[in-house]
């Protein structure tokens, strides 16, 4: 087994899926946010499909998570829940955390609502953690950064201790020096959905583009 395998083999992806989703809802949309489509794949199966193509994955679950729950063991998916997910993104996050698997040695914060990341783009950022040696990895697109970011799991204590209503990045860009931003041709990084007007600008976009998807799987 060489080094790259082994080190995947230690990699969860965290999938934040527990959100209200509140702006979509508003709207009239009554499907959960992780049950919108892409192509002919959900948002959460895309990203459960993107984070098996580099390791393992869990997925944080709380608004409607009975229905959700269905959809992750369809896909033989484990997952958590967040009763407490009315409290913010850095709830969810710090269940998945406390649920990581005992192997874990780095974690990806992978929100549920960017559809569009590529396979290519986590392996990318493997690559650039096993050689710069980083606690942290961060993709960028034409400078802004983006998600999902790899943390090692010696990180694991500070995003525990952020208070609810503390974001993520308050320990991601904390120090600079343990940061390595990584460029990548992955516009996907940058690009969520968070209004209906997003969803469909997106749909009308992969329309004209011939949306194909990109975990081809045997």
């Amino acid at each position: 087994m060489n080094q790259s395998t082994e080190m995947n083999q230690k990699i969860t992806g965290i999938i934040l899926a527990a959100g209200s989703s509140k702006r979509v809802r508003a709207a009239g949309i009554k499907t959960p946010k992780p049950l919108l489509k892409i192509g002919d794949e959900t948002f959460l199966s895309k990203a459960i499909h993107t984070c098996r193509s580099v390791g393992d994955c869990l997925v944080v679950l709380g608004y409607q998570a009975d229905e959700l729950a269905k959809h992750c063991k369809e896909l033989d998916t484990p997952f958590c829940v967040n009763q407490n997910y009315t409290k913010g993104q850095t709830s969810s996050l710090k269940v998945g955390i406390k649920n990581l698997p005992h192997v874990a040695a780095h974690f990806f914060i992978y929100p549920v609502d960017y559809p569009l990341i590529q396979e290519q783009t986590l392996k990318l950022l493997i690559e650039e953690a096993q050689a710069a040696h980083q606690q942290i990895v961060l993709p960028t697109y034409e400078g802004h950064g983006g998600h999902p970011v790899l943390i090692s799991i010696s990180l694991k204590e500070e995003f525990l201790s952020l208070k609810e209503d503390e974001p993520a990045s308050h320990v991601i860009h904390h120090d600079p020096e343990r940061v390595l931003r990584v460029p990548v041709e992955d516009f996907g990084v940058i690009q969520d959905v968070d209004t209906l007007e997003d969803y469909q600008k997106l749909k009308e976009s992969l329309k004209e583009k011939g949306y194909q998807k990109q975990n081809k799987r045997e």
